[in-house]
């Protein structure tokens, strides 16, 4: 079960893609982003730089804080989570 910021976060990124990925990400957003992040574990020795800077920020206290205020933000706005499978 993801929240809906985090199933819109992930139907963002699979746009990105294209229309088939915005709609696998859509029918199925857990799978999507479990899959992508098997993908980065598994290629992480292996991705540019510019990848891997980008990930090592995200674990960054300001931009983790960033994320807890978006998703306290979607709770508190009476959005449910989505339920998944």
């Amino acid at each position: 079960m993801l929240s809906k910021v985090t199933a819109q976060l992930v139907e963002e990124i699979a746009r990105h893609f294209g229309e088939d990925d915005r709609v696998k990400a859509r029918e199925d957003p857990e799978a999507y982003l479990v899959s992508m992040l098997i993908w980065i574990k598994k290629e992480l020795p292996e991705v540019s730089a510019m990848l891997y800077g980008s990930i090592e920020l995200a674990g960054y206290e300001e931009n983790l804080k960033e994320a807890r205020r978006k998703i306290d933000e979607a709770e508190a706005s009476s959005e449910t989570p989505c339920e998944v499978f």
